[in-house]
């Protein structure tokens, strides 16, 4: 048995708004630095938890309407990236980790908005997980897949798929920084 939480500071940083969804037996979640955790069914508290504010204080800060449709934690609390970094630094990682876990969905690799459907919370794995298997998704570059950090342009001029991120906080490196940005991440 597993649960998954996900935190964000509340009114005046006094507190958390809090969310948890328990991870089915037999399945898989990905977390790769955002929120994964979608609809709330907290009349299910077998499954589900939350703070008592989660929903009061996202409409207060008008991050949710509740006449727009049901509530989405992630919608609503996730940090919203313009642009295309957040599919690639949150969404292809997460992808990655149910693909290899599931290959048999044939999951989507270009989802990953944090404001629209993207991949489900968690994945039915096609065989047991093992610390083999575990310790294998670690070291992978996308190898074998159309992003494979391996080869090409992707393997940067010596072959080397590691992406070293420079600190952005000095102006020399911001030009750096979006190169790098761009880039798809590898998992670990």
């Amino acid at each position: 048995m597993s649960i998954r939480c996900c935190f964000h500071p509340g009114p005046k940083n006094a507190s958390a708004v809090w969310a948890a969804q328990r991870v089915p037996p037999g399945h898989v979640a990905a977390v790769a630095n955002g929120f994964i955790i979608r609809e709330l069914n907290l009349t299910n508290s077998d499954n589900y938890l939350a703070s008592p504010n989660v929903h009061s204080f996202a409409q207060s800060m008008g991050w949710w309407d509740p006449s727009a449709g049901p509530f989405d934690f992630t919608a609503a609390y996730n940090y919203h990236t313009p642009g295309p970094i957040g599919p690639l630094y949150v969404g292809r990682r997460v992808w990655r980790i149910l693909d290899w876990f599931a290959p048999s969905l044939r999951l989507n690799a270009t989802l990953g908005q944090s404001t629209l459907p993207t991949y489900p919370f968690s994945v039915p794995v096609d065989a047991p997980v093992t610390l083999h298997s575990v310790f294998e998704l670690l070291k992978d570059h996308y190898e074998g897949t159309a992003f494979d950090m391996t080869q090409g342009l992707a393997a940067g001029p010596f072959g080397n798929p590691t992406r070293y991120v420079p600190s952005c906080r000095y102006q020399w490196s911001t030009d750096l920084c979006m190169v790098v940005a761009l880039m798809d991440r590898r998992v670990a």
